[in-house]
């Protein structure tokens, strides 16, 4: 592999992972506000999804809730009827 491919290669690789980087969301953060509890006090678990989507789940003071979020969309999150 000649300097230039080499080089290449090593910019798309880097352009990747500071897009996919840039592209993650704060779970604490978004969840905070919408389930009403201060996002230091928030444990996130379960969490999971790739690019386009994540979902995961948020404790908060003995509360839980299932969150989701589409890219280009919102977070949602949705009160657990278990407790923990």
């Amino acid at each position: 592999m000649d300097y230039f491919a080499k080089i290449s290669v090593f910019l798309t690789l880097a352009y990747t992972v500071l897009v996919l980087t840039g592209c993650t969301i704060n779970k604490e953060k978004y969840t905070s506000g919408l389930i009403g509890c201060p996002e230091n006090m928030i444990v996130v678990t379960e969490s999971s999804g790739g690019f386009m989507a994540n979902t995961w789940t948020a404790n908060c003071d003995g509360r839980i809730f299932y969150c989701t979020y589409r890219s280009g969309s919102r977070v949602d999150c949705t009160e657990s009827i278990l407790k923990e």
